[in-house]
């Protein structure tokens, strides 16, 4: 098990100046509290779950007695700000849900309202939707479509009209170019800043995402497996996999 799990949890409970018979034994009730989970491959969420929730009510009796209400302050904190950033999370998938599936034209508004409505379209559809063109005021109107609708039905006429064409033209693929650009990236990230991608947390989190259409999906309730769907999708928003090497450089 990684040594980094034992410091993390040993440091927030003060017990690091404990003898090292009594660490062995909180070393032993914490792998078999993991049981078969690799600490690595955890989210963010159910890192803080264990160590917050699963080995509280044990190592909070190592604790040293001047420190424990520090202690239950922090985890106190730490749950608020677990559950605070989960419900957040959830919060804002399920408006882009409701975003996406929403129909913005209501034939029973006035014309303003509706150019109005028009002009939202327009921006979300720009925020999700970057490359695709906006229809006309008069195709709104007609088609009344949703986000997601418009989405699918401008991305199959694309493919259809790519397939129609025959082309004589030697194309590259961009996963070619793609693959080249990584390794460019990967070598100075490595060579020249001392800094490794983390592919085992990226192999984990596109695992944990993979098959689940997030855009697709009804609005989450607040469970466990959901909280970690989110968490990773967050993560490989944000491509946080940076690894600096500890090691210095002669």
């Amino acid at each position: 098990m990684a040594k980094e799990i034992y410091t993390e949890i040993f440091q927030f409970y003060h017990v690091l100046n404990k003898n090292d018979s009594t660490k062995r034994a909180m070393r032993k009730v914490i792998r078999t509290r993991m049981g078969t989970r690799d600490w690595d491959k955890l989210s963010d969420i159910e890192k803080r779950e264990f160590k917050l929730v699963t080995m509280r009510d044990y190592l909070i009796e190592y604790t040293p007695k001047h420190k424990r209400a520090e202690v239950e302050k922090n985890i106190e904190n730490e749950l608020k700000a677990t559950l605070l950033s989960a419900h957040k999370a959830l919060k804002m998938h399920n408006d882009e849900v409701e975003e996406l599936y929403k129909h913005f034209y209501d034939e029973n508004a006035s014309e303003e309202e509706n150019l109005n409505a028009y002009k939202e379209f327009c921006d979300l559809l720009h925020k999700y939707f970057p490359t695709l063109p906006a229809p006309t005021y008069a195709e709104f109107k007609e088609q009344n479509p949703r986000l997601i609708d418009y989405y699918q039905t401008v991305n199959n006429n694309f493919a259809y009209s790519n397939n129609s064409q025959e082309s004589h033209v030697n194309i590259v693929s961009q996963d070619k170019i793609d693959h080249y650009v990584l390794e460019c990236v990967r070598k100075v990230l490595k060579d020249k800043l001392d800094i490794t991608i983390d592919e085992n947390s990226i192999r984990h989190c596109l695992e944990i995402t993979q098959d689940i259409d997030l855009i697709e999906n009804e609005h989450l309730p607040e469970t466990t497996q959901n909280l970690e769907i989110l968490d990773c999708n967050e993560k490989l928003k944000s491509l946080d996999y940076f690894i600096k090497s500890s090691k210095e450089k002669k």
